[in-house]
């Protein structure tokens, strides 16, 4: 389970058997973008957790999408959650 939230899995007291990760989405969409728009930074996180999709597929998508400065902005903040989450996901 992927949770946006600058507190970790223990501290929020979930009552579930569910392996947890949390990230802070918000916060790195605001850092990377300057918007609170979260989607690039989560499914870098989903990369991190899942490896069902590479980071670099989901890069070449980005870059595809949005082009320039803008997709940079976007493959940040998705390289960001990805790193964070695949460290928890040792």
């Amino acid at each position: 389970m992927l949770i946006n939230a600058e507190r970790t899995a223990s501290e929020l007291s979930l009552d579930t058997s569910a392996r947890v990760v949390t990230f802070p989405a918000t916060q790195i969409a605001l850092e990377a973008l300057g918007r609170p728009i979260m989607n690039t930074a989560i499914m870098g996180a989903f990369s991190g957790i899942s490896g069902a999709i590479s980071f670099e597929a989901i890069e070449r998508s980005i870059r595809h999408r949005f082009p320039g400065e803008l997709g940079d902005k976007n493959v940040q903040a998705a390289r960001k959650a990805y790193e964070l989450t695949k460290e928890q996901a040792k």
